[in-house]
């Protein structure tokens, strides 16, 4: 309730007509309330000062007029003296006594306040209605007594108090007539502004042949005027604007239009090359197939013919030769089994590899195991066929020699194949057999395992490094190989 009562009384909430007439009214109240209080003041003052003025006269008269009656002790001449005062209806009251203090004349004075003028020497209001005018009776600039009028102060306050009622009777007749003013004035001065913010909420809501009406030459007007010119140049701003919209809209719409068109092109064109595509995947898969079973038919052809061959020299021969042709169709293999064909993931291949060479190598028989270890890399075809061939000489050769008449002390026969993925990509394959002294130069060698090891090595630029420590190791750097 509290708030709601604040919300209506908030000065700042009301209309620029009601604070106009509030003010002008504030204005009339303090005005009207210092007429009503400064004047009624100021009239009394200067009344009352006319009235001391006019009783210390009279009194100065009088005592001069009754000093020698006074002096002569002739009372009836200073009763006819005084007696023409009685006609004045201000005077209440005159005591006229001698020098020794003696009461020699008093008219209308009650004797229980003679006394109270023996000792006044000055003039004073004795009471809040009575002015007690004095004044020393003397001849020759001898004192021979004192007059004492008192003087009526009700004539003079009622004066006042109807001068007060009529100011304010004016006072508030002012304050009626400047409300009603006030009421006017505002709506006077207000009506054109009134007029400029309807035509501003016309504006808002997007009328823009509303005019705001030109009933003055003053600031008004002037305002009125300046938000019609306003109003001109918004209308032509969005006429403006319009046809800037209207034209992009258009350009958007052609270029929208051509753009579908390259886009129905575009979308035709890779529908075509993903035809075209998917036909040379299946192309490729079926090269790919057709070049694994080809190679798996050379191989075959050389298993049938080592079947008639008794030399056992002949036979190895034959034996490496068909798992370096199971190696390259090892490959060719993963290709066509791949969704791409751009890479082979190697640590599939080399996984279907070392089974292979474990079974055609009679790996159950002999006892040696392969541990293979290896994070997933992927490498291009060329780097695959190379790197296969190196891991079945490898391989093949720590079959056949590393272990022959020879155990590993605490431990099993171990073919060990490594790669970690890192900055340095390092392929290891290991074993633990009895090692052998590797030729510095493979090429002045009489094994052509070891020849084809260092040719593919110099193909792949690998920097194969081998070390003959409890068993032989070979370390090819592959980092260089790796496709992300």
């Amino acid at each position: 309730m509290i708030l709601d009562m604040r919300k209506k009384l908030n000065f700042s909430a009301t209309s620029f007509k009601t604070k106009l007439a509030f003010i002008i009214i504030f204005i009339i109240i303090i005005i009207s309330s210092f007429i009503a209080i400064y004047f009624p003041k100021q009239f009394e003052i200067s009344r009352i000062k006319a009235l001391k003025e006019k009783a210390e006269s009279i009194t100065k008269i009088i005592s001069v007029s009754i000093s020698g009656p006074l002096y002569f002790s002739d009372q009836e001449a200073l009763v006819d003296e005084v007696g023409y005062l009685n006609v004045n209806k201000d005077i209440v009251y005159i005591v006229v006594i001698d020098v020794s203090d003696s009461l020699i004349f008093a008219q209308n004075l009650p004797l229980a306040e003679l006394n109270n003028y023996k000792s006044q020497k000055a003039h004073e209001i004795t009471s809040g209605d009575i002015y007690n005018s004095f004044a020393n009776i003397d001849i020759d600039n001898q004192i021979i007594g004192s007059l004492y009028i008192g003087f009526s102060l009700l004539p003079l306050r009622e004066t006042i108090s109807e001068m007060r009622n009529n100011i304010l009777l004016i006072s508030l007749l002012i304050l009626i007539l400047g409300a009603i003013s006030a009421f006017i004035i505002g709506k006077f001065i207000t009506k054109p502004l009134q007029d400029i913010v309807a035509a501003a909420g016309e504006l808002k809501t997007g009328n823009f042949s509303v005019r705001a009406k030109i009933t003055s030459n003053d600031e008004i007007g002037f305002l009125a005027q300046e938000f019609n010119d306003m109003v001109e140049k918004l209308n032509a701003f969005y006429q403006n604007l319009e046809n800037m919209v209207a034209e992009r809209t258009l350009e958007i719409n052609n270029v929208n239009i051509k753009l579908q068109s390259e886009i129905d092109t575009r979308i035709k064109a890779e529908k075509e090359i993903k035809t075209s595509l998917k036909e040379k995947e299946v192309l490729l898969k079926e090269i790919h197939h057709r070049v694994k079973n080809n190679l798996q038919i050379i191989t075959s052809l050389i298993y049938l013919q080592s079947r008639d061959i008794k030399d056992i020299e002949v036979l190895k021969m034959l034996q490496d030769s068909q798992n370096r042709i199971r190696s390259m169709a090892l490959v060719h293999e993963n290709l066509y089994q791949a969704e791409k064909f751009d890479k082979i993931n190697f640590q599939e291949y080399t996984s279907k590899l070392c089974r292979y060479l474990s079974t055609s190598n009679g790996i159950h028989s002999s006892g040696i195991n392969i541990n293979l270890d290896m994070d997933q890399i992927f490498v291009s075809l060329d780097a695959a066929i190379n790197l296969g061939l190196i891991m079945n000489e490898i391989i093949t050769n720590s079959f056949k020699y590393a272990f022959e008449n020879y155990e590993p002390e605490n431990e099993s026969k171990t073919i060990s194949v490594f790669l970690q993925k890192s900055d340095r990509t390092i392929l290891v394959l290991k074993d633990n057999g009895k090692g052998f002294q590797y030729p510095e130069n493979q090429y002045k060698t009489n094994s052509l395992g070891l020849k084809l090891i260092g040719s593919l090595n110099e193909q792949l630029s690998a920097n194969l490094r081998v070390e003959n420590n409890n068993g032989m190791g070979f370390y090819l750097d592959i980092t260089h190989l790796i496709i992300t």
